[in-house]
């Protein structure tokens, strides 16, 4: 017993949905991957100035944030900020060496410096692109900074030094 010819047509019809299929899987997958995606980080320390002798450690304790783009696009940056604890506030980075809107082709990235006084009110770090999505920074690095942003402002306090001014600018340190 041989094959008959709807057997073929059978078998070409199964095997055209199979490849079908697996090309429209294929497509979507590429396409989830073949956009920009933001990579937002920060960390709390020290600030160190650079002079003629070397290193020298300054007074002041700041932030830094590093967004990263690790997608396949260009995604322009319009603006870094976040929402404060007080409902319906909001508080914006205005960096003064590279101004926003900013365009990180894939794997670049923009740093950029803020005073550690920004988290007394803070709730939430994000960045905004062009197209009005919002790039959170993880709940848990935010609270690791935020944590370690307190606990230096109440040494702080302790030691009786004064409080540094917050910045309402600050400083984009690179690309």
């Amino acid at each position: 017993m041989g094959w008959t010819a709807d057997d073929y047509k059978t078998l070409g019809t199964i095997y055209a949905s199979v490849v079908g299929t697996a090309s429209l899987v294929w497509t979507i997958l590429r396409d989830r991957r073949d956009r920009p995606h933001l990579k937002v980080e920060g960390i709390v320390g020290t600030v160190y100035a650079e002079t003629v002798r070397g290193l020298r450690e300054t007074e002041q304790d700041g932030v830094l944030f590093t967004l990263t783009n690790t997608g396949r696009r260009p995604v322009t940056i319009t603006t870094v900020g976040g929402e404060t604890t007080t409902e319906g506030r909001h508080f914006l980075f205005r960096p003064r060496n590279s101004p926003l809107p900013t365009k990180l082709e894939e794997g670049e990235q923009l740093q950029i410096q803020g005073a550690v006084e920004m988290f007394a009110d803070a709730a939430s770090i994000h960045a905004i692109d062009s197209t009005g999505r919002r790039w959170p920074m993880a709940a848990e690095m935010f609270a690791t900074m935020k944590a370690d942003a307190e606990k230096r402002l109440s040494e702080r306090a302790e030691s009786g030094q004064p409080a540094a001014r917050p910045s309402r600018t600050p400083r984009a340190v690179g690309r």
